[in-house]
This record gives structure tokens, sequence and C-alpha cells, in this order.
């Protein structure tokens, strides 16, 4: 079931839900799109949830992306999705940016969130991608936008570790 969902932000966000249960958000990575969730995954989690996945703004199928936006823009929509589901509230999976944007909406949203789960991701702060001064974000969007698989995997690797690991050998 596909279903549009207007944030409070603005852009529609097209959102699936599989399964029954409780509810539980996932919020995926920077580009990443909700058929990136892994059907291994899903198969787990639908007997005992109600899943929602989504595509963030400018992504996939979702409304495209006017102007710039913040993470705390992203932890908004993610809020509209539970808002245009009739969710309450939601246990919260995010993985990479995701669980940047999950935590700025346990942050700002506390009692929409059951529970936080984290994976691969950071929460922010100096020296990590996106923070003022840092051209990770940037430098990584740039990558991405070249379509070299390459090339994005090497910015990625630069950006995601410290200048220190990044010098040893072998690294």
């Amino acid at each position: 079931m596909q279903i549009p969902v207007a944030s409070d932000a603005g852009p529609v966000l097209d959102t699936e839900v599989f399964g029954d249960g409780e509810p539980l958000l996932l919020i995926g990575g920077m580009s990443a799109h909700r058929g990136m969730w892994t059907d291994e995954l899903l198969d787990a989690l639908t007997p005992h949830f109600a899943v929602a996945t989504y595509d963030h703004r400018g992504i996939g199928t979702s409304s495209r992306a006017e102007g710039p936006f913040t993470i705390a823009d992203l932890a908004a929509d993610a809020r509209g999705i539970l808002d245009g589901l009739g969710w309450d509230s939601a246990h919260v999976l995010g993985t990479s940016m995701g669980g940047m944007i999950a935590q700025e909406f346990a942050l700002n949203s506390p009692d929409r969130v059951r529970s936080l789960v984290l994976g691969c991701t950071t929460a922010g702060g100096p020296g990590a991608i996106g923070a003022p001064g840092s051209s990770g974000a940037a430098r990584l969007v740039e990558a991405i936008s070249s379509r070299d698989a390459d090339r994005v995997a090497r910015i990625a690797f630069e950006v995601n570790l410290s200048p220190e690991f990044i010098a040893r050998a072998g690294a």
C-alpha cells in the first residue's frame, strides 16, 4: 500500500506500510530510497510490526526538494509520516543519515518515539559530515552525482573516517 504523506514541512513523501503490529518507522540514509530496505529485513520485521518505509524529499517517488533543507527539516518530515499514517508514536530505526534524522526526531518529539535504534550513524558535532566548516557532505554529494562508484567509495571512506585512520598503512 503506497500512501503519499504531506509533512508539515511541505513535500509529499511517498510511503509504504508492510505488516501488522506496533508501528515502526524506518529512516534511510542519504540518497537511499525505500526500496533499499531488503526483503529479508522486512520479512523479519513484518510479523511483529507495521513497518513504514518512505522516500526522503527529492528521492525516489517523493516530491522534489525545493531549495536547501536541514536534518531538522527531514526530522519534521518523519514526524509528518507519523501524522499522515495516524500514528501517535512509533519505534524508529535510522541508518546513516537516517540515524541523524532519527536522533533529531527523538530529541524534538520524544513523546512520538517509543524506542530508537541507530545504525552506522553519528551524532554530528565538530568534524562530522555536514558540520560547519566540513566539506564532507558537499564532497560526498558531488561524488554521488558523478555516478562513479569508485569515486563514491573513495570519498565516503575519506569523509567518514578520521585523517589519522586514513593515514595508516593498509587503510
